[in-house]
């Protein structure tokens, strides 16, 4: 059984290692502006038995990001192993960022509307009703400074 999916069936997780594509090399080259995890709350979930990315660098990982962490026993593919697990870290992000308005910096090139406040992963209709909510004094809640 392949390491990246041990906790899998054996017929999924031959099919996942079928399946799998080789990873551009150029990925490495690519640079982040601004990396979401230096602003941005995080979450991450530790694979206790993740024989592909050791739970140790999963830590150090997410001590760095400064993420609310969770763990629990399964591969690398704990998305597919304990879906109920990686569903209920979701919902406790989604809890987590409920009524909470992220900053974001506006873009030199961009209109001032592309400086509103937005929360993370919707769009910018989102933020611009985030901005009319609060302009109407209802209350908008800001994270704490790290």
């Amino acid at each position: 059984m392949p390491p990246v999916a041990a906790d899998v069936p054996e017929n999924l997780s031959a099919f996942m290692a079928d399946s799998q594509v080789r990873w551009g090399v150029d990925a490495l080259e690519g640079t982040v502006s601004e990396p979401a995890w230096q602003t941005k709350p995080s979450w991450y979930l530790v694979a206790t038995d993740d024989r592909i990315i050791p739970p140790p660098a999963q830590r150090a990982m997410s001590e760095r990001t400064k993420a609310t962490v969770s763990e629990t026993p399964g591969s690398h593919a704990v998305y597919v192993s304990r879906p109920a697990v990686v569903a209920a870290v979701i919902a406790q992000t989604a809890e987590g960022l409920n009524g909470q308005v992220w900053r974001t910096r506006a873009r030199q090139d961009a209109p001032d509307e592309a400086a509103v406040p937005a929360r993370p992963g919707l769009g910018d209709h989102e933020g611009r009703e985030s901005q009319r909510n609060a302009a109407s004094g209802r209350a908008v809640r800001r994270p704490a400074a790290p």
